[in-house]
């Protein structure tokens, strides 16, 4: 048993001897990071499937977060899955289908190539073989009326589809036309995964670093010109978020994170 004495000790009872390198404590908090947010959705996970065979969840469990720990992903991790569950709790109240916007955000990255335009294809295909295997498009009274919250499983499943779907637009009447707000699970399913937006600066530049790695295989100068683009798209909407509350609480912040941006890519070049 290695003996860190007194070095370090702080409230939750961590220690950190003086032999350490700032490296390996930063990597120590990385990882003690990344457990808490495995703990955390994967409580979230079982929750959800509280009906379904446990053999089942359990190996479902093992496919997201192989999917989700791939070394290409950087930001669209399970730290991305925790941010949108997080905003979700926030706002429970307000989601209609929760079952379905929870299976929606689980499922809606579980296939992602920054290579490729059929990612949410694919991860509505994987939702599918879920669905087969933990029969959760078959309904029946007690499923109905007491873990789908009155949505048949045939409704969930539909929508569940419908919202990662509606993932490649990312667009919707709200966010084009000023003062309009959305309050649909639609609405707020798609202002989770944008909440990013609307971060703090240093948070927001670790995003735009994250994202940059991911696309790592494109030359440095086209990934400039093409990331502008689409940031340029969200400068020239109305609304970069369709709720309401996500207006108010992210949309000054989310342009000022945009525009920022747009002018480190010109520097860049």
């Amino acid at each position: 048993m290695i003996d860190f004495g007194n070095d370090f000790v702080d409230e939750n009872y961590f220690f950190v001897p003086e032999s350490f390198d700032a490296f390996t404590f930063l990597y120590i908090n990385m990882v003690s990071e990344e457990s808490d947010v495995d703990a955390y959705i994967n409580q979230k996970w079982f929750n959800l499937n509280a009906d379904v065979e446990k053999s089942v969840v359990e190996k479902w469990w093992n496919t997201l977060k192989s999917s989700y720990t791939r070394p290409h992903r950087k930001y669209h991790t399970f730290f991305h899955v925790k941010r949108m569950l997080t905003h979700m709790d926030s706002l429970i109240n307000e989601i209609q289908n929760k079952d379905a916007v929870s299976y929606a955000i689980f499922f809606h990255d579980v296939a992602y190539d920054p290579r490729s335009q059929e990612n949410e294809d694919r991860s509505v295909e994987i939702f599918n073989e879920f669905c087969t295997e933990s029969e959760l498009s078959k309904d029946s009274p007690l499923k109905i009326a007491v873990k789908r919250e009155f949505f048949s499983n045939e409704e969930l499943v539909a929508k569940v589809k419908e919202l990662i779907l509606a993932l490649k637009a990312h667009c919707t009447d709200e966010h084009k036309k000023e003062g309009l707000f959305g309050k649909d699970d639609l609405h707020y399913f798609l202002d989770f995964d944008m909440s990013v937006l609307g971060s703090d600066p240093a948070e927001y530049k670790k995003y735009t670093q994250q994202i940059k790695e991911e696309y790592y295989f494109m030359p440095k100068s086209k990934y400039n010109i093409v990331r502008s683009k689409i940031l340029e798209h969200f400068l020239q909407i109305p609304n970069i978020y369709a709720t309401q509350e996500f207006q108010e609480k992210y949309e000054k912040q989310a342009r000022s994170n945009i525009q920022s941006e747009i002018e480190w890519l010109k520097v860049e070049d």
